[in-house]
């Protein structure tokens, strides 16, 4: 493989794909694991050329961000900000244009070698148009892709409460007019530049709350949606009945309902929390589930 890649000969294997439904219906396109390999080496080496172009606010696929760093920052500009403006894109992955995403790589990479693997990478999908989610590179690429989205939205447009995760934009501001003539000019970038549709907007008071990530953002706190909210309580489900099968000792359905509990430590939801762990193992203690906001106004 080491050779292959040296002589430029290197070319990708089938995918396997399959569906999943969590949180909704898509297609996972598997890499053999010898090209997840590959991927992972690459993408430690130009880590850096992606991350130099990346906007702060930008919180995929890059160190020390992530969800709950997006949601913290979108509620420190909420507190801030009478509205707010919710924006994706339309079948992001299978929307981004090939030759549009190998002149943005040009821009960041030099090595010729390293962008006609990258362009390998991109053809084997077989289409002119997509990317296919599970490579490690589909990520780096698409977090790429709109990040000329994010320069023309704080440099030309003037936005400046502007956050992204992937292709879920939130924007705040004291101006409801700004963010409805935003939504327009970013519509038009977006289908022009890009070829990217986005979906209708959603432009409301921050005092009703954002919803971002499976968490609600309003301005005294981070509350978490209702489809967040059965999700944690289906996935509990689902380990107790693996316990009471014998799939799962207690000790690893104990454990597995603390990492499915820990993404909503974030927001006022510990009422709710120690309401849907108590009673669903023998001695454990619901006390240990305190930690996110206080409680109030759940």
């Amino acid at each position: 493989m080491a050779q292959e890649l040296i002589r430029g000969t290197y070319i990708p294997g089938p995918y396997h794909q399959f569906r999943i439904h969590d949180p909704k219906e898509r297609i996972i396109s598997a890499s053999p694991v010898r090209d997840r390999i590959v991927q992972h080496a690459v993408m430690n080496i130009f880590d850096p050329a992606f991350e130099r172009y990346q906007i702060f606010d930008s919180y995929a696929c890059r160190r020390n961000k992530g969800t709950h760093r997006a949601v913290l920052r979108a509620f420190h500009f909420a507190k801030s900000s009478a509205y707010f403006l919710k924006m994706d894109v339309r079948a992001y992955f299978n929307s981004i244009d090939h030759t549009i995403l190998k002149e943005l790589l040009k821009k960041i990479i030099e090595d010729k070698k390293a962008l006609r693997l990258f362009s390998t990478v991109i053809d084997s999908y077989g289409s002119d148009t997509g990317l296919p989610i599970g490579n490690l590179t589909s990520q780096y690429f698409a977090n790429q892709y709109l990040a000329l989205c994010d320069h023309y939205a704080k440099e030309v447009a003037g936005t400046r409460k502007y956050i992204r995760y992937m292709d879920d934009i939130l924007v705040f501001s004291q101006d409801k007019t700004f963010l409805k003539e935003l939504y327009g000019t970013l519509v038009s970038y977006a289908c022009g530049r890009l070829k990217l549709t986005l979906k209708p907007a959603v432009i409301a008071s921050t005092h009703s709350g954002a919803p971002f990530l499976g968490f609600l953002v309003k301005q005294n706190g981070v509350y978490l949606l209702r489809k967040t909210k059965e999700r944690y309580k289906a996935g509990l489900s689902e380990i107790e009945h693996n316990r009471r099968e014998g799939i799962l000792t207690e000790a690893e359905a104990g454990m597995r309902m603390e990492a499915v509990s820990s993404h909503l430590y974030l927001a006022r939801s510990r009422i709710f929390r120690n309401k849907q762990i108590e009673g669903r193992l023998p001695g454990l203690c619901t006390a240990r589930y305190t930690r996110g906001f206080p409680p109030a106004r759940e």
